[in-house]
């Protein structure tokens, strides 16, 4: 047991990372670096050492505990490591209201007397971070929005709450579902904890609110129901998990050659269908243009965090002189899917676990590729990783917190140094654990 020999050291180890949680979710903000990557130190260190140490052979129910009462820890905070909830709240508010959240541009209702109306005061619209930018939110994210408004009678803390309550019970969902889904795969039970005590998953989902987590609690959801033979009943799981997050539209090459053209193509057409009717309601030629344009600008004007992108704008300014990110974000999109593709025909095992190796792969290469690679993103990487033996996306979950660097300066701006060491190193241990892979598992 190591450094758990002693009864104590595991509560002690809980009572340390909870307040460490605390600290994050009440009192340091994101532009506090020191303490903030301390306290992440702290945390990942603790998970480290209790996932290794296999602490939870005897404290199952324990460690599931903890994580809940993590993840509540939160419920009464405002993020402070991200101002994505002003627009969840302004687009909430609005489609309680009535009014279609991907049909008006924040900048143009503030000075209308439409704002004033609902409620929307200057303060809400100094919070947002896209205020020039139509709302990319997909419907499940919008009824979430319009329910907390709803129920909070336009109170934004309340909001949060309401917000806060919907993602730590799709959080207890996911980790429950997880246990039944490594049992049935006959993997430990135990694997669980790498995604319900990940430090990154809990701070980034349930403490600064991001969806991510409904969206895994769907896709793990749609697995389930697949190993119950229910694969209509899947095949709308997973269509949610679109509806809430598009992310998840790269695997239907993966599910299209896992389960075979005929069988691949209705579940995919049934997952695409129930996306489909749920943006019906807020759909025009209008919105479709709006949609289309604040997607395009994604790719086209933000960058964050990125690795082969910032290899290749470099390359661009040295030989054009400017940012080719309008040329480089396509480009480097069409690589992604032609990679997906390649994993998805390659040879392949009949079984999930083969399959979630795959997806891993797939979404690893995506934000490889990507302009833009915030924290939250690394959580579907952690939730495949609990099925495969890949190791890697756990370390990245660590390191990309350097990534709040750029925040401890007004206006941000990125330390390249910092975001160097997190991808060498991610690469290094990729490169690592595929050659372990390989010397056990010869071609």
């Amino acid at each position: 047991m190591g450094v758990f020999k002693y009864k104590f050291t595991l509560p002690l180890f809980v009572l340390i990372s909870a307040g460490a949680y605390f600290l994050l979710g009440y009192h340091v903000p994101r532009t506090n670096f020191l303490v903030l990557i301390t306290l992440f130190f702290v945390l990942f260190s603790s998970y480290f050492i209790i996932i290794k140490n296999k602490t939870w052979q005897n404290n199952f129910s324990f460690l599931v505990v903890a994580s809940v009462l993590f993840r509540a820890i939160f419920l009464f905070a405002e993020p402070l490591l991200s101002d994505d909830y002003f627009r969840f709240f302004w687009d909430g508010t609005l489609l309680a209201n009535g009014i279609n959240p991907f049909s008006i541009l924040p900048y143009d209702l503030i000075h209308s007397q439409e704002a004033v109306n609902v409620g929307l005061d200057k303060s809400i619209y100094e919070g947002l971070n896209s205020k020039k930018y139509y709302s990319v939110y997909p419907p499940i994210m919008q009824f979430v929005f319009a329910l907390s408004s709803k129920f909070a009678s336009g109170n934004l803390l309340g909001s949060i709450i309401i917000m806060r309550l919907v993602i730590i019970c799709a959080e207890i969902g996911s980790v429950l579902l997880l246990v039944k889904l490594l049992k049935k795969l006959s993997i430990p039970r135990e694997n669980v904890f790498l995604y319900a005590l990940n430090p990154l998953i809990i701070v980034e989902l349930s403490g600064n609110l991001h969806f991510e987590a409904i969206m895994v609690f769907f896709m793990v959801l749609a697995f389930y129901l697949w190993m119950q033979s229910k694969p209509i009943a899947s095949a709308i799981m997973f269509g949610l998990a679109i509806a809430t997050k598009l992310i998840p539209l790269l695997f239907i090459p993966l599910i299209i050659r896992y389960l075979g053209w005929k069988k691949g193509m209705v579940f995919c057409a049934i997952s695409c269908g129930v996306c489909i009717i749920l943006f019906l309601p807020f759909l025009s030629a209008q919105v479709i243009f709006n949609l289309s344009s604040s997607l395009e600008l994604y790719f086209q004007k933000f960058e964050f965090n990125a690795s082969i992108y910032y290899l290749v704008r470099w390359i661009g300014y040295q030989t054009t002189g400017y940012n080719i990110i309008s040329i480089a974000g396509k480009v480097l999109f069409v690589v992604t899917f032609l990679i997906v593709i390649v994993i998805a025909w390659s040879q392949k095992k009949k079984n999930l676990s083969e399959l979630f190796g795959k997806m891993l792969l797939c979404i690893a290469a995506y934000y490889f590729f990507s302009t833009t690679v915030h924290p939250w993103y690394m959580a579907l990487l952690v939730m495949l990783s609990v099925f495969t033996f890949w190791r890697f996306a756990l370390v990245w979950s660590a390191l990309i917190m350097l990534s709040y660097a750029a925040y401890s300066a007004f206006p941000y701006s990125e330390n390249l140094a910092l975001v160097a060491i997190e991808y060498g190193v991610v690469y290094l241990w990729m490169i690592y654990e595929l050659k372990k892979h390989f010397q056990l598992n010869p071609v």
